[in-house]
């Protein structure tokens, strides 16, 4: 009688996933690989660096952020005459994130990011002399995985984008604009006079400017470029990420007392970002951020804004950022991050950013992304 065949041992599971399976893997992943797992360590999406990875996700964030830049100078008209004024420019925001990529091939994603901005001015003078404002950014993307080198650890990746941002700041100094011009031109109708003194102020500006236009100011920008993005794990618990991003937009400020303000902007951002996972003894990661931005806007000619042709700004930026993550599962990324700034903004100043002091901004930011 024959014995019956000795089944072979089964063989121990590596020694880098031995005892190590993590919790919320994503069909087709292992232990050591997956769409944003390199090398048995597991990267983070930075806040303000760009990630190398094709993977299906979907985000939300919030933040709360402090804006204070010191002795601006504010040119502006009051009882028709010309005045200017030096403040600090301090301003609360609110800042809402979403984002969503579908990835129909494991090399290749489609999604976009969209921001919601509120921001009012915090003390008088702010409040006065710049306002509060809305704003929208909608940046639709793909994103093509390059290269991937599982027993390096790299991955390399391509994300061209679309720019389409705007917004409305109401300026209550508008206001002193247009009350100089109708009560210059009230005294000189009689009528009207009379409507003033009978308090019908609807009477009073018949006819004349739109109060809500005049404290409107909207701002546009239209553009797209691209990032190239790449990962690098060193080992199962550090990893560091690259990011440089150029890009073209034009934009257009338009006021009541300025007309259109149009420039076109050459757009580059330089970021990288190390990181630290130490799961599987712990469910935490840490992060380290930084960015450089650079807009070099070229304006039109307006002579209401003082703006002559060709009038050429360079608004240089420095961003960095610190973050904590939860990594006990591989499909949910939860994040706090906070975050430090020294800009100048072609934007808000228009031609005067250079000649302005730095803007500084402090950021706290919660960030939640789930991948499927």
């Amino acid at each position: 009688m024959q014995a019956p065949p000795v089944k072979p041992p089964t063989p121990p599971e590596p020694k880098e996933t031995h005892g190590l399976m993590p919790q919320g893997m994503i069909k087709g992943e292992t232990a050591l690989t997956g769409d944003r797992t390199l090398l048995g360590h597991t990267f983070h999406y930075p806040r303000f660096v760009d990630n190398a990875f094709t993977a299906a996700s979907f985000h939300v964030g919030s933040s709360i952020e402090l804006f204070s830049q010191s002795k601006v100078v504010s040119n502006f008209e009051a009882a028709g005459q010309a005045e200017t004024l030096e403040y600090d420019r301090e301003l609360g925001f609110v800042r809402l994130s979403f984002g969503t990529d579908f990835q129909p091939d494991e090399v290749f994603t489609f999604g976009v990011k969209a921001e919601y901005l509120a921001e009012v001015g915090a003390n008088e003078e702010t409040l006065f002399l710049y306002g509060g404002q809305t704003g929208f950014d909608i940046r639709p993307h793909i994103k093509f995985r390059l290269a991937r080198g599982t027993e390096a650890g790299a991955q390399l990746a391509l994300r061209p984008f679309a720019i389409i941002s705007g917004g409305i700041r109401a300026v209550p100094q508008g206001l002193l604009r247009v009350l100089a011009t109708e009560i210059t031109e009230i005294a000189s109708d009689l009528a009207r006079t009379q409507c003033l003194v009978e308090a019908d102020f609807g009477c009073a500006f018949n006819g004349g400017t739109d109060l809500g236009e005049s404290i409107k100011l909207t701002q546009r920008r239209y553009g797209g470029g691209a990032a190239l993005n790449y990962a690098q794990a060193l080992g199962r618990h550090l990893s560091g990420q690259f990011s440089l991003s150029v890009g073209a937009a034009t934009s257009s400020t338009s006021a009541t007392f300025l007309g259109d303000v149009n420039a076109s902007h050459v757009l580059v951002q330089a970021g990288f970002s190390p990181a630290v996972n130490f799961h599987p003894a712990a469910p935490v990661g840490m992060t380290l951020e930084y960015r450089f931005e650079l807009d070099k806007a070229s304006f039109d000619a307006n002579e209401l804004a003082g703006m002559p042709q060709g009038a050429d700004v360079s608004a240089t930026g420095h961003r960095g950022a610190a973050g904590i993550y939860y990594t006990g599962r591989r499909d949910l990324m939860l994040g706090w991050i906070v975050g430090i700034a020294s800009l100048q903004d072609a934007t808000r100043s228009l031609q005067a950013a250079e000649e302005e002091p730095p803007a500084f901004i402090f950021a706290a930011q919660f960030d939640m992304r789930y991948f499927f």
